[in-house]
């Protein structure tokens, strides 16, 4: 399995084998020509691609990996890996591409990228795509396309896995769309660390183009939504009962926090759901440890203007608020910072780990990678 290397200074006539040949456009390496192979690794130095890329390799049955070298560990500076659909500069109309697409293409894991789209979508995973990861990246699109959308043909198991991932859009921000068939599918979608905003429509928005059959397989866990309609919107019929289950979320300043299309799709249990106009909608079993009243309880940024503790973005600030309020089953073992979870975990994305306590020394945070956060 070979390691290929991607830079701003590179060129796509070299070999891509070494950092001193390093290819220039992310693009070409995982376009059908470069030579990657399903389980090679292709790592891409610091620097802002203006692209829109378009998976072409032959990607099953091994994992490809495609990693942002944020730290500077491979290239030897460090810095944020940004792909961009503002193909001129940040100030101008860009491509009306989706900036990251794929059809059919399977075992791939995004990470370390900040993707970032115009109108069309950030990232959208389409065809008989399955086993597709993006981990600790950051997604937005400034247009009426979603952040982050999965479409899912009839029949298919996805596997698909978002995680420690930021994600922003206009309206629906991580759309999740599979095709429903007869009899039950388990697509098997699994959203779990992510921070995720809209400014109308849904957060997390679960549709279907299907009529028939039901779907399932679809866990949202340790997550925190933000603005917009809802937090997390089944909008059709097709899912089964039980099909959706959200745990250790704080669902935050939304019209509706939780809403289903029929009563007993979404499953829900241990979440926090704060500033909402209605907190449930088609959700007849409430969580019994689910709290629906009371202070956000996150930072977002305070003490480093008061002096008071400092904590990084959304990490809990008052104790015994978020702190704790989940459940240790089925959480994810670290937060979106790398800091290990305790038992039981906080909601959302993050831990109580203050950087710093007022005027005290600073203690880094156990986190290796730059998604857009610090």
């Amino acid at each position: 399995m070979a390691t290929y290397y991607v830079k701003t200074t590179g060129s796509n006539s070299s070999a891509g084998t070494s950092v001193g040949t390093a290819w220039l456009t992310i693009n070409y390496a995982l376009g059908a020509t470069s030579g990657v192979v399903a389980g090679d690794t292709i790592n891409v130095a610091a620097g802002v691609y203006r692209e829109v890329v378009s998976v072409g390799m032959t990607t099953s049955p091994s994992t490809t990996n495609i990693i942002g070298d944020t730290d500077g560990s491979v290239f030897g500076t460090a810095g944020e890996v940004r792909l961009t659909a503002f193909l001129t500069d940040d100030d101008t109309a860009g491509s009306a591409s989706d900036t990251l697409g794929m059809s059919a293409k399977t075992y791939l894991s995004f990470k370390n990228l900040r993707i970032e789209g115009y109108t069309g979508y950030g990232a959208r995973v389409q065809g008989a795509s399955t086993n597709v990861t993006f981990d600790t990246c950051h997604i937005t699109s400034t247009g009426s396309a979603a952040a982050l959308r999965f479409d899912v043909p009839t029949g298919i198991t996805a596997n698909h896995v978002v995680k420690n991932c930021i994600m922003i859009a206009r309206a629906n921000t991580l759309q999740i769309a599979p095709v429903a068939s007869s009899g039950v599918i388990a697509v098997n979608v699994a959203i779990s660390n992510c921070f995720i905003m809209a400014s109308s429509s849904a957060c997390i928005f679960l549709l279907s183009s299907g009529t028939t059959g039901t779907l399932s397989g679809f866990t949202i866990t340790n997550c925190t939504t933000f603005g917009g309609a809802t937090g997390v919107n089944i909008s059709t019929a097709v899912y089964a009962t039980g099909g959706v289950t959200v745990t250790n979320c704080l669902v935050m300043g939304h019209t509706t926090a939780l809403a289903a299309n029929v009563a007993g799709q979404m499953v829900e249990d241990y979440n926090r759901l704060v500033a909402f106009g209605t907190a449930r909608n088609l959700i007849p079993t409430t969580g019994a440890n689910t709290i629906t009243t009371g202070t956000f309880g996150i930072d977002l940024g305070a003490g480093f203007l008061t002096g008071s503790s400092r904590h990084l973005f959304l990490q809990p600030y008052v104790t015994g608020i978020v702190n704790g309020d989940g459940t240790a089953t089925g959480a994810p073992v670290n937060d979106i910072y790398s800091y290990t979870r305790p038992s039981p975990p906080s909601v959302g994305v993050a831990e109580n780990n203050p950087v710093s306590a007022g005027s005290g020394a600073v203690t880094a945070p156990r986190y290796t990678i730059n998604a857009g956060i610090n």
